[in-house]
């Protein structure tokens, strides 16, 4: 019998790397994005995490091309990832220094659970995540 071999093909390795090389810069682009155009922006549209989740979740399923669940475990940490580094960028802009744990304990002490336009915000920092990993595999 004859065979048909696909070689251009792809394996679940190279998939999912090829995930995380077009997942990671984009979840770092918009992250620091938002982060430096709510910086200069009076209010904050929270709902724009679910975009960036959706953005991301997309990305990864659109170049990763996955079934496993290890594409919805990567797009919703490169999410979490995103909305961390915009929040750090619109606080402390890029001046990291060395406390960067400091600073992330700050943001969610302060900023998240100091009132409930906070509480509210990490709402929608949930939803975002979730539409990531809803998003990030072919089911």
């Amino acid at each position: 019998m004859f065979r048909i071999y696909n070689s251009f093909a792809l394996n679940s390795k190279q998939r999912f790397i090829r995930a995380c090389l077009f997942g990671i810069p984009t979840a770092i682009g918009l992250g620091v994005g938002y982060g430096i155009l709510s910086r200069f922006m009076p209010i904050t549209f929270s709902i724009i995490y679910v975009g960036i989740g959706y953005v991301i979740g997309y990305v990864i399923q659109k170049y990763g091309r996955g079934v496993q669940p290890k594409f919805s475990y990567l797009a919703g940490g490169l999410a979490l990832l995103s909305f961390i580094l915009s929040d750090i960028v619109r606080y402390f802009g890029f001046n990291l220094g060395y406390n960067l744990l400091s600073q992330i304990i700050a943001i969610v002490s302060q900023v998240y659970l100091g009132s409930l336009y906070g509480l509210i915000n990490l709402a929608f920092i949930a939803w975002g995540v979730i539409m990531a990993y809803n998003t990030a595999r072919i089911v």
